[in-house]
């Protein structure tokens, strides 16, 4: 008959694991705190070859310290075996990579394919359409906080954004009580003005407050635009009027503004070179060749931005008109996905564009080689 070292109980199948059993250590389940017991054992051997562990020798530290038992043959073993199984699984030949470039490449590509699968995961989750607009189009959707909230709940999450808010989502089982799928364009026009020109009806009554529309409650880039709404409730729903004032100075304010976003609009093209789109709410200017961070850090951005392109007789050597939708399709590419990813029966679907990013990835890993 054998006892528990600590508490003295009995030890039968019940209370003594097969482990303990095979390593002969006399400690029942209960008593089994792994951090009281590591100074006491006798021996410790590797969970899979049973051979005896050995700090220094054929066991690391680091495995020590999160009393992980397996010795550094078997761990290499099951390293390789890991890394090949994701290799299969991604297509990547079968060639051994050896130099950081190809290593590099390799994991660029893992991490982009798993960040796409976990976007249209979420996506598929929420329905794949625009509330608003109705596109479903995968490339141009986006998940909007429908209290427009975004900004503070980001903060409050540590400014988490991008994959690793999907992941959150996923978490989280996908709560809709605040969330829904929006388009670039919607999404943008809502963060930026309050509202979606998709949510204006062609009346001559305001959309939101509902009086008569004239020239002299209207701001003239509406005007312009057909828009119906008033300069009063575009003043409420611009998220850079946290007192709601519609003073004579906001009015102004918002109407040179205006003025000097419609005068950028008309003298590059009134529309997406791209798709074509010419609604005023979804358009911006784009860097062609890229650089658009940069230029913000140093205070490019905003109606100084469109100040600085008049005085500069609106260079189009390095700026463009694009809408939402094809500004942030495009990123920091070259082109929008309007180009890359289309095909006769319009955007190619998220398998066929995978496929796409396989291919690339393995000619550019076998070129490195």
């Amino acid at each position: 008959m054998r006892n528990c070292k600590d508490c003295q109980v009995e030890l039968c199948d019940i209370n003594w694991s097969n482990g303990h059993q095979a390593f002969n250590i006399d400690v029942c389940k209960k008593c089994c705190n792994i951090q009281a017991q590591i100074n006491k054992r006798n021996y410790i051997g590797c969970k899979y070859c049973l051979d005896k562990l050995i700090l220094g020798e054929n066991w690391k530290e680091y495995y020590d310290n999160y009393k992980r038992y397996i010795c550094n043959i078997c761990e290499n073993k099951i390293q390789r075996f890991s890394r090949n199984k994701k290799r299969r699984n991604l297509g990547i030949p079968k060639q051994k990579i050896y130099n950081d470039e190809q290593r590099r490449l390799a994991r660029q590509m893992r991490s982009k394919i798993w960040s796409i699968e976990e976007r249209q995961l979420c996506l598929n989750k929420y329905g794949s359409v625009c509330n608003c607009c109705g596109i479903s189009d995968w490339p141009f959707l986006t998940i909007d906080h429908i209290n427009n909230n975004g900004a503070d709940h980001r903060r409050s999450l540590n400014k988490l954004s991008g994959v690793a808010f999907y992941r959150y989502l996923r978490e989280n089982d996908y709560p809709t009580d605040n969330y829904q799928i929006l388009c670039n364009n919607c999404n943008s026009a809502k963060g930026y003005h309050g509202f979606c020109p998709h949510s204006l009806n062609d009346k001559s009554l305001c959309s939101f407050c509902h009086i008569k529309l004239s020239s002299n409650n209207m701001f003239h880039f509406n005007i312009k635009f057909n828009h119906s709404i008033c300069d009063g409730c575009i003043l409420l729903h611009s998220r850079k009027n946290n007192n709601n004032s519609i003073s004579k100075r906001a009015r102004s304010s918002k109407n040179d503004t205006f003025k000097t976003k419609m005068n950028i609009i008309e003298n590059y093209g009134g529309e997406c070179v791209c798709c074509g789109e010419s609604e005023a709410y979804f358009l911006g200017i784009d860097h062609i060749y890229g650089g658009g961070g940069e230029e913000r850090k140093c205070g490019m951005y905003g109606i100084n931005f469109y100040r600085w392109l008049i005085k500069n007789k609106y260079p189009k050597n390095k700026y463009q008109l694009l809408c939402f939708n094809c500004n942030m399709s495009k990123g920091s590419g070259d082109k929008c996905c309007h180009d890359t990813m289309k095909n006769k029966d319009g955007i190619i679907n998220i398998d066929e564009y995978l496929i796409v990013i396989k291919t690339n990835y393995i000619e550019a890993i076998n070129n490195a080689a």
